[in-house]
């Protein structure tokens, strides 16, 4: 199993996936940096068809992902199935939508492009949504106490006042330690309830 990628250099990937490949070693001999320009000289190679002795034994074969076409439904029907070895032909014959129709638009698909992009594309904006909200939690927390805490404020609080701001902003401050994987409803809800109990306080000054 080689190692592609700048991202697999990381333990706690290379970790995860031998546990996913079922303890399988890793192959480290080569830079992953470098995997995929390693890749495509052997496979040029190959394809020059004068193999060089360091590669003689070894096949490198170019798979697909699905390909298909859109039916009357939306749903796509696939004509090569995932992994077929390049080169491949494959001949289907379709009919129709209706009768007499003089021509059709035939809609080709890669197995999952599409979707994942969108999927992707939503869980980015999901992130930085939920990254902006503890963001916002995390400095207004640590503003207030800051804020408490200035000498220019002082004789302007009274000490239980600012026991109870400062209680509240350590519990939130703790609470965004250890909860890491919280999403973006509980880092608001979070600050609701710090605002609920440092507001009516704070408006005093």
């Amino acid at each position: 199993m080689v190692l592609v990628g700048f991202s697999t250099h990381i333990p706690k990937i290379q970790k995860l996936l031998q546990n996913f490949f079922s303890g399988k070693e890793l192959k480290k001999s080569i830079n992953p940096d470098q995997a995929n320009a390693y890749g495509a000289a052997v496979q040029a190679d190959i394809l020059w068809g004068e193999q060089s002795e360091n590669v003689q034994d070894m096949l490198l074969l170019d798979v697909t992902l699905s390909l298909g076409t859109e039916t009357a439904s939306g749903v796509m029907k696939v004509f090569i199935k995932h992994s077929t070895i390049i080169s491949t032909k494959q001949t289907q014959t379709s009919t129709t939508y209706s009768d007499n129709q003089p021509g059709m638009l035939i809609l080709v698909y890669e197995e999952h492009t599409v979707q994942e992009a969108e999927k992707y594309k939503a869980e980015d904006e999901s992130q930085r949504d939920k990254v902006s909200s503890k963001n916002s939690t995390v400095s207004y927390a640590f503003n207030l106490k800051e804020s408490v805490e200035d000498e220019r404020v002082q004789g302007k609080i009274n000490d239980e006042d600012k026991q109870k701001i400062l209680d509240k902003c350590n519990e939130i401050i703790s609470w965004l330690d250890k909860d890491q994987t919280a999403e973006k409803k509980e880092f608001e809800h979070q600050q609701e309830e710090l605002e609920k109990v440092c507001n009516p306080i704070v408006t005093k000054l």
